[in-house]
């Protein structure tokens, strides 16, 4: 028996006001195109992302070692695999596998190998994660409504945790494993909830037209981030496309007793966060660059900035090379130009080869220096690299690349062309020369 009247708005109408007005700066809503890139998950020492991604056809599950830029394609099918979710002792991932119109709960090592199938296709099974003992809560639809389930990691012993008006999914345990975030629909609208495994003590944690949902706890258990969605008033098909395209992040403080507040504020389509964790950053899927990437932000919010993009318009597609070396040389010119802008020399020692000659020409000849002098000499330009766009990029024979980089300084300072020559040694990229000139203005 579904357990009727027991919704408690902890939040209520105010909260409406505080989502709805945000994500509203003018900007354009972005528009997403290309490969993508979703639904991040961090494994238990912050070091490696799991994610969704169709950059090599079907929709599969990646993995990027945050340290090295590594990028390693973890499953490869013809299902669809979404949601990852990294085990608490980082041996294992489970996740919803789509194929043939049915979702099941299917895990696979984190060192790869072959992918089990933990529910049946009639079980209508989705979205799990697991508990700090090991197991798996995930939302299914076994007898005829979609509420909370529990099994074992082996997919044995699944039991119902608790049954609501409406349909419960993405489920999320807290840290200290007492209580579970999720959405739910009682009322027709999709909002977040939590309440304690059993579905006691169950409050509402948001009550705004449209969807609130796909919720991460902070690491201490105090705060949620969740993404949110408004309802425009017009229901045409065109009003929704847009709203679902501004999407934006808030966090708010778990029990529901202060405003959410907004991670981001860009109109660019944000959504799936997750904390790091030791919760210095949260990870989530956004398409602020084009395409439907993972990003990285501040746990206080701010500007986030991408970390699976691998160039596609920009990169001459006969020349782009293997994607672990496209997404580990693009983050090579990514810290080059950033440290060049913020005068960040311990940023450029990174990706800088310290026998690395820079050579530039323009109006008063040729001239060379390395990079030693020219770092000794660095100081911060923040108009440089606002914007900077990866013109081409090639690999010559596998260990040695080059990159072509459009750079605009401040207004009236002119636009520089940088051809960058990487090369590769002991696995990692490093720029190893660069050659420029003024293109225009000055």
């Amino acid at each position: 028996m579904r357990n009727a009247g027991r919704v408690r708005g902890v939040v209520i109408a105010v909260v409406a006001v505080a989502l709805q007005g945000a994500g509203l700066s003018g900007q354009e809503p972005a528009t997403c195109t290309g490969p993508t890139s979703r639904d991040p998950s961090w494994s238990p020492d912050g070091g490696t992302l799991v994610f969704t991604s169709d950059r090599g056809g079907p929709y599969d599950l990646w993995t990027l070692d945050l340290g090295t830029h590594e990028l390693r394609r973890l499953t490869e099918s013809s299902a669809s695999e979404f949601y990852p979710r990294v085990s608490p002792a980082g041996r294992e991932v489970a996740f919803t596998l789509m194929e043939g119109g049915t979702q099941r709960v299917a895990a696979v090592s984190l060192a790869g190998g072959e992918v089990r199938l933990l529910t049946a296709p009639e079980d209508d099974a989705a979205d799990p994660t697991w508990t700090r003992e090991g197991r798996l809560v995930f939302s299914s639809a076994r007898g005829g409504s979609r509420d909370l389930w529990e099994m074992e990691a082996d997919g044995s012993d699944p039991r119902r945790l608790f049954a609501l008006d409406g349909e419960e999914w993405a489920p999320r345990i807290s840290p200290d494993g007492g209580r579970i975030a999720f959405q739910s629909d009682p009322e027709g609208d999709v909002d977040l909830f939590t309440a304690r495994l059993d579905g006691s003590d169950l409050r509402r944690l948001t009550n705004t037209p449209g969807f609130d949902g796909l919720a991460s706890w902070s690491p201490d258990g105090r705060r949620i981030d969740f993404y949110s969605r408004a309802l425009p008033a017009d229901t045409g098909r065109d009003a929704l496309r847009a709203s679902w395209l501004t999407a934006e992040l808030y966090v708010m403080a778990a029990d529901g007793l202060e405003l959410p507040t907004p991670l981001t504020r860009n109109r660019h389509r944000d959504q799936s966060p997750t904390w790091s964790p030791g919760g210095e950053r949260i990870a989530f899927t956004s398409c602020g660059g084009g395409n439907l990437e993972v990003w990285m932000v501040d746990g206080s919010g701010g500007d986030g900035r991408p970390v699976t993009r691998v160039p596609t318009e920009a990169v001459r597609a006969d020349r782009l090379p293997a994607p672990e070396d496209s997404l580990a040389i693009v983050s090579a010119v990514e810290g080059y130009v950033r440290g060049w802008r913020d005068g960040d020399v311990a940023r450029l020692g990174e990706v800088l080869a310290p026998e690395g000659v820079i050579i530039w020409t323009g109006s008063s000849g040729v001239r060379t220096m390395t990079f030693e002098e020219a770092l000794a000499n660095r100081r911060p330009n923040p108009g440089f690299g606002e914007p900077w766009r990866l013109e081409a990029l090639r690999v010559v024979d596998g260990r040695m690349a080059v990159a072509e980089v459009d750079i605009a300084f401040g207004e009236g300072e002119g636009q520089y062309t940088d051809v960058l020559t990487l090369y590769k040694t002991d696995g990692r990229w490093w720029i190893v020369g660069k050659a420029y000139s003024l293109r225009r203005g000055g």
